[in-house]
């Protein structure tokens, strides 16, 4: 699977965890285009939910696989790297 731009940008803001308002924030995207890209990296099992008990809003974050995605996205397209160091530093 190749992964967009807008995914790759929830990707990186979903680093720590984050719920979609939080992710909205980070990347700027609107809320429509940003739920309908979290379900699908979920279902492609990108990003997991993170279990906090009674938690609402839902937190999202990345996992392994979709740290591997991020890892050949910024290979495949180095011009469109967002805070690289920041992120994998786990400070976005």
């Amino acid at each position: 699977m190749i992964i967009t731009f807008a995914q790759y940008c929830i990707l990186t803001a979903t680093y720590n965890g984050a719920t979609a308002s939080e992710v909205q924030c980070k990347t700027t995207l609107n809320p429509l285009m940003i739920n309908f890209h979290l379900n699908e990296l979920l279902k492609s099992g990108f990003v997991t939910i993170l279990e906090e008990k009674d938690a609402e809003p839902l937190r999202y974050e990345v996992n392994e696989l979709g740290l591997m995605y991020i890892e050949d996205y910024e290979r495949a397209n180095p011009e469109l790297v967002i805070r690289r160091a920041t992120y994998k530093a786990g400070i976005i």
